[in-house]
C-alpha cells in the first residue's frame, strides 16, 4: 500500500486471517476508498473543481443582482474552499486516526466479529454492533464513546428548518457530532417516532 493516511495499518495485521478480516471491514466501510492516496486525490480534485464551478456561478450572476456584495463574498469563499481542498489530507485526518487507534488497541478480530452481527439503522449508513458503530462512509466508533443521541436543528433560507438525528462522540481523538439521517421537517409526530427508534437502538446492547 502506498504512503497515505492508512500506510501503517498493514503493520497491525499479523497473519492471513487478520488481513482477510481487514479486507472485509475495508470493503464494508470503504476505508481505503476514502483514505488511500487515490481516495484522497479524488476528494481533493472534486472539491477543487466544485469550489471553482460554484465560484464561477456566483461571478456570473453578480451583474444581474443588487446584492453584489453578498455574491462577491460567496464567490471568494467558494474560491478559497476550492483552493483549500488541494491540501486535504496533508495532515492526519481524525477519522483515519480513530480507525487505526481502534484497530491497534482492540484487535481486528474483535471488530470483525462485531461487524458480522451489526444492525443497520433504516435509511442511514450507520450499522450498530454490540461494541462498535460502523459508518459506511468510512468510520468506526466505540459505542462506549457515544455520549448522547440527539436531534440537530438547522435554520434554512426562508425560515424553513431541517432536522437530523445525530450522535455525539467523545474520545481521545476528539469530540464531534456524527450525522445519522434526516428526520421529517413537516410531521412532528413522525420526526419524534423516527428519532426514538434510533435512540432506542443505541441504548440496546
Amino acid at each position: 500500500m502506498r504512503k497515505d493516511q492508512l500506510s501503517d495499518v498493514p503493520a497491525m495485521l499479523r497473519d492471513d486471517s487478520d488481513r482477510h478480516m481487514y479486507r472485509e471491514i475495508d470493503t464494508f466501510l470503504g476505508i481505503s476508498r476514502k483514505y488511500s492516496t487515490k481516495g484522497l486525490n479524488f476528494i481533493r480534485i472534486s472539491g477543487f473543481i466544485g469550489g471553482i464551478l460554484v465560484s464561477a456561478l456566483f461571478f456570473y450572476f453578480i451583474p444581474f443582482t443588487e446584492k453584489k456584495v453578498h455574491l462577491t463574498v460567496l464567490m471568494i469563499l467558494s474560491l478559497l474552499f476550492g483552493i483549500s481542498m488541494l491540501f486535504y489530507g496533508n495532515r492526519p485526518l481524525p477519522g483515519c486516526e480513530r480507525i487505526k487507534k481502534v484497530i491497534s488497541e482492540d484487535g481486528i478480530s474483535r471488530i470483525y466479529n462485531d461487524m458480522l452481527t451489526a444492525r443497520r439503522i433504516k435509511g442511514s449508513n450507520i450499522h450498530l454492533g454490540n461494541e462498535y458503530v460502523f459508518d459506511r462512509s468510512g468510520a468506526i466508533y466505540r459505542r462506549n464513546d457515544v455520549a448522547d443521541v440527539l436531534i440537530d436543528e438547522y435554520n434554512m433560507r426562508g425560515g424553513a428548518k431541517s432536522y437530523w438525528a445525530v450522535f455525539h462522540i467523545s474520545d481521545s481523538i476528539g469530540s464531534m457530532n456524527v450525522y445519522i439521517k434526516t428526520l421529517s421537517s413537516l410531521n412532528v409526530e413522525k420526526r419524534l417516532k423516527d428519532f426514538m427508534y434510533i435512540k432506542d437502538m443505541f441504548e440496546k446492547q
